[in-house]
């Protein structure tokens, strides 16, 4: 009896060390296993980011600051001028609240020293393959830069320089005078 009660003991302690074991792997299971995790949704995120800037990179401008009122004469007599400033939906998806601005770098503005004037809207929603000219434009503007939002909803900015920056200030001014 007192041999039978020293191989219980024996095995239920070879048992908690076994336990102990066991949970000492799961345990280096399970943070492995977040790590894996968290790095396939950062990996998603940046695709699904990447993705989107794939649409927006296909969303381009003739900005050659040529004189809309110049351009729409131009429409008028189909005279061989220059053709009229474009924005062109070269993506597969479709982009919506079109605007166009102008931004000026004077001395008179207040800080930032950047004078930024909405130009014109182009259409609510421009197709793939689509191109569009501002409406509304007081003659002699021009258009430098313009924002849009991507089939996802996100809002971009195309500066005059040809860089897409993502909007981040609260409307589209503030992330015009933020770029």
């Amino acid at each position: 009896s007192d041999i039978s009660t020293e191989i219980t003991a024996i095995a239920t302690v070879a048992l908690a060390v076994f336990a102990i074991v066991t949970a000492v792997f799961a345990f280096l299971a399970y943070r492995k296993q977040s790590q894996e995790v968290g790095l396939l949704a950062e990996t998603s995120k940046q695709e699904a980011g990447e993705r989107r800037r794939a649409q927006a990179a296909q969303v381009f401008a003739d900005l050659s600051r040529r004189e809309i009122g110049a351009a729409r004469r131009w429409r008028r007599r189909r005279s061989g001028s220059p053709s009229p400033p474009y924005v062109k939906n070269a993506s597969h998806l479709p982009i919506y609240g079109l605007q166009f601005w102008d931004v000026r770098h004077t001395a008179t503005a207040p800080a930032p020293w950047v004078d930024v004037a909405l130009v014109g809207w182009g259409p609510s929603q421009l197709m793939p393959g689509e191109q569009a000219t501002p409406d509304g434009v007081s003659l002699g503007r021009f258009f430098s830069i313009f924002t849009f939002r991507d089939s996802t909803g996100v809002g971009w900015v195309r500066l005059a320089d040809g860089r897409l920056k993502e909007q981040t200030g609260a409307s589209e001014y503030d992330s015009i005078v933020a770029s």
